[in-house]
């Protein structure tokens, strides 16, 4: 796993409308490099259950691992201590990637410069068999 690994996605990400209208000039993700089929498939499990999932009112969602893997997209049937595995260790790799958002400053010739990350905190709780996430409040 490579340490600075950095993306530049603001080709990609300021095709959104919700980028664009903001004014972002720059947007880069650094973090460790993420495994495109186990990572990808975690990040939008995270998504869907932050989107899908009752909140607690401190922002965090419960759901038994079954339940966050099907929101990855994978089916019941290939839920083993394997995949558990492969899946904590994909928790900790997104929580490490951070978001650059950069775009002109109301004060002439500076720079906003925000940083974040999709979830403020993500575990797995092999006891309770639970995936608890903790929503970014800047993200949604």
């Amino acid at each position: 796993m490579a340490r600075g690994h950095v993306i530049d996605a603001t080709t990609e990400l300021c095709r959104l409308s919700s980028i664009a209208g903001e004014g972002y000039e720059k947007i880069s993700i650094f973090g460790p490099r993420l495994d495109m089929d186990t990572d990808f498939k975690v990040w939008l499990g995270i998504v869907d259950t932050l989107a899908n999932t009752f909140l607690e009112p401190d922002g965090t969602v419960r759901v038994n691992f079954i339940d966050f893997a099907f929101s990855c997209g994978l089916a019941t049937k290939r839920v083993d201590s394997r995949l558990r595995k492969r899946f904590s260790d994909s928790l900790t790799r997104l929580q490490h990637t951070h978001f650059q958002f950069i775009k002109n400053s109301t004060v002439e010739g500076k720079k906003v410069k925000i940083d974040m990350s999709l979830v403020s905190t993500s575990y797995y709780d092999e006891g309770t068999d639970e995936v608890i996430l903790s929503r970014n409040k800047k993200v949604t």
